[in-house]
């Protein structure tokens, strides 16, 4: 299957998960209040960052080595299954005892118990992730969508009965593991196991997979170390009613990365391939068409939610987090900045250098630790979204720069001013003219088509990128 429709196939996927996030998160908001919400955001960040860190990290070490050797696909999958379970079990039991010391470090009582029930959900939810690395690997898109967006629906409709019914908090966490347990043991009979060897050796995977992990590890810790340190700085009540405001407009403003996942997964294994059996044209062409639609899909996504933040906060999340709307501003170019970084650096660790791609991560991370401690006690809430920006645009110039060394001639500066110029048009259109409430996606829908013309007469698209799209949207049943 063609990256263009594999693409297609994990878009609607991740709108799916989008969805299914965002309804939890409204529906919890609302259900729970700020206070609760705000306990309930710390407790799923502490499990969201090893679960997803493993979720993406073995997928993608899976993927590379069942693209690289699809003869050996069945033994590639059972030798990092096999690596995982022990990793899992190992993480649980390491949540299970540092659970206590959670709890102080975020002074909240109600963490230690949870997060030791939760760590659950990292077992079952990275041991899909090893089945959903091996139908990548094949490119088995479609089966890797379906499977992603039933977790995703199993994952709202348990979570959202638990808490309706009234089992609050608890509700929540028992429907992320229980929807993980179960989407785990569909994979389990529909896709097999066997007991086939490959000629890989451990240490092969291990010197892949550490890197990759770690890389994924800390990117994810990105992504909620200014919610962390603006809730270590701010205690009790008055702590979680302002991380509940962050957490509301720190989740809109990951739209980008949502929509950009879907292009990584499918780029990887693409890349992976072509830099095994080396060759280095037809890959640098597939990268900078990566790229390029990867520029003029944020830059669009930014431009709307950044001048249409007070609608859509009210919209998503009521009149009470309407204070978060000045901070969606900031976090929704952060949150651009982020998904361009994500995707180069897909690319960087496909070539076989994920250890390059952990550096930048880890710039990121430095930066935004620094710049917290430093603004959070003066700004404020503010101070943590700035520190978030920066530190994205930081990481994102790094990677930029190192792989436009790698491979040549991926940037070209006319189409970016372009793009650049005609998303600010938009975002003063929607500013204007755009379309509150309900019909915020109306006022989406019309700019998108403007966009879009705009894009085609000024020849920075043209009938092939169109062609590209109409056989990825049709005839999806083949």
């Amino acid at each position: 299957m063609n990256i263009a429709k594999g693409t297609f196939y994990m878009f609607i996927a991740g709108m799916i998960s989008v969805a299914s996030g965002y309804a939890i998160t409204v529906f919890l908001a609302r259900k729970l209040g700020p206070s609760d919400f705000g306990a309930y955001s710390i407790i799923t960040s502490l499990l969201f960052v090893l679960s997803v860190v493993l979720m993406y990290g073995v997928q993608q070490t899976t993927a590379k080595f069942v693209s690289e050797r699809p003869k050996e696909k069945e033994g590639v999958r059972n030798k990092v299954l096999a690596l995982q379970i022990i990793l899992a079990l190992g993480l649980f039991l390491i949540y299970f005892l540092v659970s206590p010391l959670l709890s102080q470090l975020f002074q909240e009582a109600r963490i230690e118990n949870y997060v030791r029930f939760g760590a659950l959900f990292i077992v079952f939810q990275s041991l899909f992730a090893v089945y959903m690395g091996y139908l990548n690997g094949l490119e088995k898109y479609k089966e890797q969508a379906f499977m992603t967006s039933l977790y995703a629906v199993l994952k709202a409709l348990i979570v959202i009965a638990l808490v309706y019914l009234g089992f609050s908090i608890l509700g929540a966490i028992t429907g992320l593991v229980a929807s993980a347990a179960i989407c785990l043991a569909i994979s389990l009979v529909a896709f097999g196991i066997s007991w086939s060897g490959t000629r890989i050796r451990t240490q092969q995977i291990i010197n892949f997979g550490l890197p990759i992990i770690l890389y994924n590890l800390v990117t994810i810790t990105i992504m909620n170390l200014d919610l962390f340190m603006l809730k270590a700085a701010n205690s009790g009540i008055t702590g979680n009613t302002i991380t509940g405001y962050y957490t509301a407009a720190l989740t809109i403003s990951r739209a980008p990365y949502y929509i950009v996942s879907a292009l990584t997964v499918t780029i990887f294994p693409a890349v992976a391939s072509l830099q095994y059996h080396k060759k280095k044209k037809v890959l640098a062409a597939k990268v900078k068409k990566a790229l390029f639609y990867t520029t003029i899909i944020l830059v669009l996504i930014c431009s709307i939610i950044a001048t249409g933040a007070r609608s859509l906060t009210g919209l998503l999340f009521g009149n009470q987090y309407s204070s978060a709307s000045i901070v969606l501003v900031i976090l929704i170019v952060g949150g651009s900045f982020f998904s361009f970084f994500l995707v180069l650096t897909t690319v960087i660790a496909a070539l076989g250098k994920p250890r390059h791609a952990l550096f930048f991560s880890l710039l990121i991370a430095v930066a935004d630790i620094l710049l917290c401690a430093i603004l959070i006690p003066k700004l404020g809430i503010y101070g943590a979204a700035i520190s978030n920006i920066a530190s994205m645009f930081i990481g994102f110039i790094a990677s930029l720069w190192y792989i436009t060394r790698e491979l040549e001639n991926l940037v070209d500066t006319r189409q970016i001013m372009i793009i650049l110029g005609l998303g600010a048009l938009i975002g003063l259109l929607n500013y204007f003219f755009g379309f509150g409430g309900y019909y915020f996606l109306v006022s989406l829908l019309i700019f998108l088509l403007i966009y879009t013309l705009a894009l085609f007469f000024l020849k920075v698209i043209d009938k092939s990128d169109i062609e590209l799209f109409t056989k990825a949207f049709g005839k999806l049943d083949r």
